[in-house]
């Protein structure tokens, strides 16, 4: 077995350092690399979510303002249904128009019995 000299354990250990250093290095910029690509899936995958969540809003929007077009209907039918609910607690005088029926609700029931 060959012995070595305090140069030979002196010249390793001055070579060992930098091959460290450049292994250490490269293993650094790879992680970076790494942790950049990850960054930019990230990046893709929120933006992706995002136009999602922005077609679905604008779509539901579509379909309230389609569900829209038949609003003055069903107010019209509220109102002339809520007037005779609000009119039976009137009073004697409101109970009397309930009773007999509204002129615009008997107008529409004789419409529809004619029908």
């Amino acid at each position: 077995m060959e012995s070595y000299t305090k140069h030979d354990l002196d010249l390793l250990r001055a070579s060992i350092g930098p091959a460290s250093d450049l292994l250490g290095g490269w293993l650094k910029s790879k992680a970076e690399t790494k942790a950049a690509e990850t960054r930019a899936k990230v990046a893709k995958a929120e933006a992706e979510v995002m136009k999602v969540a922005a077609t679905h809003e604008a779509g539901g929007e579509k379909i309230m303002a389609q569900g829209s077009q038949n609003s003055l209907k069903d107010e019209w039918l509220v109102g002339l249904f809520s007037n005779q609910l609000i009119l039976s607690f009137c009073g004697e005088w409101g109970r009397t128009i309930v009773a007999e029926g509204s002129p615009p609700l008997r107008q529409c029931l004789i419409g529809i019995s004619t029908l």
